[in-house]
């Protein structure tokens, strides 16, 4: 039961972490106006 949690929780990470950005993150993130870029 825990081995099959594990999985599915690694796969979920890794599914969040390597999915495809959309056109309106991409342009959201290259906009200058926005703060959340500069880490604050």
């Amino acid at each position: 039961m825990t081995i099959i949690f594990i999985i599915t929780l690694a796969l979920f990470a890794a599914y969040v972490i390597f999915r495809p950005t959309s056109k309106e993150e991409l342009k959201r993130f290259e906009d200058n106006d926005n703060w959340s870029n500069m880490g604050f």
